[in-house]
């Protein structure tokens, strides 16, 4: 059974009127004001997944006035000294008049939000009709999620390949796919040849969204590329850089550098040097050749600078 307490002395420390915060590293600050509070049982608020049991006294009905949102607050939740969530101001309680004049307002503009909502809702879906037409017409040589049978993660994977294969004539990938609990994933590999940065400007169109590790939630972003054409959860590009490219590049470093390569990737650059931390040749050539291309790699060479970021700023691929 619930009843409302209308008197602010009947309420406790928690009372009608009083401004409470709420913001958290997801979401900003908004101040929000007590218009009612209720007495409640058989309700139990737990802190945390290993977290305490309280039981539920007492629930405040919160207003906010800057966006005209309405919330329910167990009165337990509601603290005084917390830097994030729920927090109690120290501000004056707001007059039981003022309170109802807030409370009459909410009233008069859910029907006006309601409107604006539903035209929102309308413009995004034309525009994403519009867009999904544009695709069509641009993309011809892309295979339409309507026209196959596929899965969506095996058909982003198959268009995908089409799309590198267009980009990148002279380079081999293998793009696969495969579904899981977690949901579905894309990847693509290749050897030497063009930068991840630039095979990612066709893979990205394919992802659907983004994990937010610090709230361990995965947002899905404009899905319009994906509903046409296909995609998934996860799209992910790795390069391999052959050996023989990797010792080619090490020793043109060597050559017109101080470091002297001896012939051994996992070997130190500066040995005599520790506290450089330059790293082995393989980290130093992986760090210099991620933005670069290597399609028509034939060597490397040096280019004039006085100050910078070693190797990256010294250095150049041959033809690039």
């Amino acid at each position: 059974m619930e009843k409302e307490i209308k008197n602010n002395k009947e309420a406790g420390e928690i009372q009608i009127g009083q401004t409470i915060s709420y913001h958290d590293m997801a979401n900003p600050y908004h101040e929000g004001i007590i218009v009612k509070i209720k007495d409640t049982s058989n309700k139990f608020l737990l802190f945390g997944g290993n977290g305490s049991m309280e039981k539920i006294n007492q629930e405040a009905i919160v207003i906010f006035p800057d966006n005209w949102h309405k919330t329910q607050v167990p009165t337990n939740n509601i603290r005084t000294n917390e830097y994030a969530g729920f927090r109690l101001e120290d501000k004056p309680p707001l007059s039981q008049e003022e309170v109802d004049r807030i409370v009459s307002e909410y009233e008069r503009m859910q029907p006006i939000l309601e409107e604006q909502r539903k035209k929102s809702f309308e413009e995004k879906q034309k525009q994403e009709e519009e867009q999904r037409k544009k695709h069509r017409q641009e993309h011809p040589y892309l295979i339409k999620q309507e026209d196959s049978n596929l899965s969506g993660y095996a058909l982003g994977a198959k268009n995908l390949k089409i799309e590198l294969k267009k980009a990148f004539p002279d380079i081999k990938f293998s793009v696969k796919s495969e579904s899981y609990a977690g949901g579905c994933s894309i990847h693509v590999n290749w050897v030497d040849g063009p930068s991840r940065e630039a095979v990612e400007k066709y893979a990205n169109k394919y992802q659907e969204g983004s994990f937010d590790g610090m709230n361990d939630l995965y947002t899905y972003s404009d899905q319009v590329w994906s509903d046409v054409f296909g995609g998934a959860k996860y799209v992910f590009c790795d390069r391999e850089i052959t050996e023989e490219t990797a010792m080619n590049i090490a020793e043109g470093i060597s050559e017109y550098n101080g470091h002297r390569f001896n012939g051994d990737l996992c070997a130190d650059v500066d040995p005599d040097e520790p506290f450089r931390e330059i790293g082995r040749w393989w980290d130093v050539v992986w760090k210099f050749t991620s933005d670069k291309d290597l399609t028509n790699f034939t060597g490397v060479e040096p280019i004039d600078c006085d100050c910078g970021q070693w190797p990256n700023d010294f250095f150049r691929i041959k033809g690039d």
